[in-house]
């Protein structure tokens, strides 16, 4: 029996690899924030770790509603990636937007 159908698997590695690349831009950009080289908001180190903890909520959450649901094994991952791709992006769209500065 297979577990997955027809191009779900490449889509998920996808996504997967897209959600790769954003995190490691993430990490840099946060790294030199709080290394002061970048402005940076105070908190962004505590937005940093709850956003984990509720991507991780949400995604368990959908996680076992899918699979008790009895969807085919690439639905289940999917719904337990969609959290963490969303917070993913998410970041990367606001670390990565202009910052204005006062230069006077």
């Amino acid at each position: 029996m297979t577990m997955f159908v027809g191009t779900a698997p490449l889509g998920c590695a996808a996504q997967m690899m897209r959600m790769a690349s954003q995190a490691q831009a993430i990490i840099l950009l946060r790294s030199l924030g709080m290394i002061g080289l970048l402005p940076a908001e105070r908190s962004e180190a505590c937005t940093m770790v709850l956003e984990k903890v509720n991507a991780f909520g949400e995604s368990w959450c959908t996680t076992v509603m899918t699979a008790t649901a009895g969807r085919p094994a690439d639905e289940v991952f999917a719904a337990a990636l969609g959290p963490y791709q969303r917070a993913t992006s998410e970041n990367f769209e606001r670390l990565t937007q202009p910052v204005e500065r006062d230069l006077t």
